[in-house]
């Protein structure tokens, strides 16, 4: 399948982009892009060809289109810290680590409560979020 080789081929360019890189920045630069032309080509070849059987396609969303995917997600966040981090004092730099960890916290919180939630089957009331309060219901 050629769709799996175009995944495949993803892991070794990542690894060439972090020897080659000098800066973090530089390389979730570069390893962005390589995701999304990867994504890219992923799309045309499913426009172009589809799929063989529902199970390719399963498979496709499950697990092949998830390597890049993640890869993307995490480089997004990477280049976006490394270029809101402060350049300022240290104070500042632990009060910028501060925040986004506690982002991260709430959002962690509210995933692991909607698991919870989904997994029980009851509804459920999040207060005081960064989105304000949040219904999860479940029927």
């Amino acid at each position: 399948m050629k769709l799996h080789l175009l995944t495949q081929n993803l892991e070794q360019q990542l690894s060439e982009i972090k020897e080659t890189s000098k800066s973090m920045v530089q390389r979730s630069n570069r390893s962005i892009a390589v995701c999304t032309n990867l994504l890219g080509e992923l799309k045309k070849e499913i426009v172009t060809n589809g799929f063989e059987c529902d199970s390719d396609e399963i498979y496709f969303f499950k697990k092949l289109k998830q390597i890049p995917l993640r890869h993307l997600i995490y480089f997004s966040e990477i280049r976006s810290f490394e270029i809101q981090f402060p350049k300022a004092d240290k104070d500042c730099q632990r009060k910028f680590i501060r925040k986004k960890y506690k982002k991260l916290t709430v959002f962690l919180f509210i995933i692991w409560t909607l698991l919870i939630t989904l997994i029980q089957n009851t509804p459920i009331l999040i207060r005081n979020t960064t989105l304000g309060n949040l219904w999860i219901l479940t029927e």
